[in-house]
């Protein structure tokens, strides 16, 4: 079964381009800059959730579990371009956010293959 997520971010005769040279997504913010984001990984997600539950002040309380600081979409393309010789393309806040990561998920296992 072909995926075609790409198809309704950027039209199908860009999205087969794209997906042919290995492009990632660059995600955009509505101004147009590139977006920063916060990432964590399961294990410490559920170290953190874990320790809330366990710690008595922590009742009723908000935590924010992420990392100290928020991952550059334009510094991951710069330096996929540069190391890897892997284009960019440019993804507006425009479209849905949900298609945005599925495009990206599947941009990504790419990438993963020819590492």
């Amino acid at each position: 079964m072909e995926v075609r997520v790409g198809v309704t971010l950027v039209g199908a005769k860009n999205a087969d381009e794209h997906l042919t040279s290995g492009a990632v997504p660059l995600m955009l913010d509505p101004t147009g800059k590139p977006v920063k984001r916060n990432f964590v990984h399961v294990s410490d997600l559920v170290e953190g959730i874990l320790r809330a539950l366990d710690h008595p002040q922590a009742r009723q309380q908000t935590f924010n579990i992420c990392m100290d600081e928020p991952v550059d979409y334009q510094q991951v393309a710069d330096y996929l371009r540069q190391t890897r010789g892997i284009p960019a393309v440019e993804i507006k806040d425009s479209v849905s956010v949900h298609l945005a990561r599925q495009y990206q998920s599947e941009i990504s296992a790419r990438l993963e293959a020819t590492l």
